[in-house]
C-alpha cells in the first residue's frame, strides 16, 4: 500500500473510514481556534478542520507534490498549505490553539525531536 493517502489513491474503503474517523474527531475540537496540521499530505483533514469553523489551520507536509495537491482542490479563507519539515514548522512560539498530526510519528525517524 502506498504510503500517503492522496486523492486519488486506491486504498481499501476501510482504510479511507478510518482516517475520516481521525478527521472527525480533531473536527470537534477545532471551532474558532488556529490549527496546525503537521503533515498534512493532500489536505483531507486540513479541509475538514477548516470546514468545521477552526479561525485558521496552518497546514503542512514535506511533499511539494502534496502540498501541490492540495492547494488544487482545496481552497477556503480559513485553510493555508505550506511545504515545511514537521521537526522545523515555520510558526512563532504560542501561536496556535490546537496541533494535529495524524499517521505522522511513526514516519519520522527523529521522533522523539518531533514530541519536543
Amino acid at each position: 500500500m502506498a504510503e500517503r493517502l492522496g486523492l486519488k489513491s486506491r486504498v481499501p474503503s476501510w482504510v479511507r473510514h478510518e482516517h475520516g474517523a481521525r478527521y472527525a474527531f480533531v473536527s470537534a475540537h477545532v471551532r474558532s481556534r488556529t490549527v496546525v496540521d503537521a503533515a498534512c499530505g493532500s489536505g483531507l483533514g486540513s479541509a475538514a478542520f477548516a470546514e468545521a469553523g477552526a479561525a485558521f489551520v496552518e497546514a503542512f507536509d514535506l511533499s511539494e507534490m502534496a502540498i501541490q495537491e492540495a492547494k488544487s482542490r482545496f481552497n477556503f479563507h480559513n485553510l493555508r498549505f505550506r511545504q515545511a519539515d514537521c521537526l522545523q514548522l515555520p510558526l512563532q512560539d504560542r501561536s496556535i490553539d490546537l496541533f494535529a498530526a495524524l499517521e505522522t510519528i511513526e514516519h519520522l525517524e527523529k521522533d522523539s525531536l518531533f514530541l519536543e
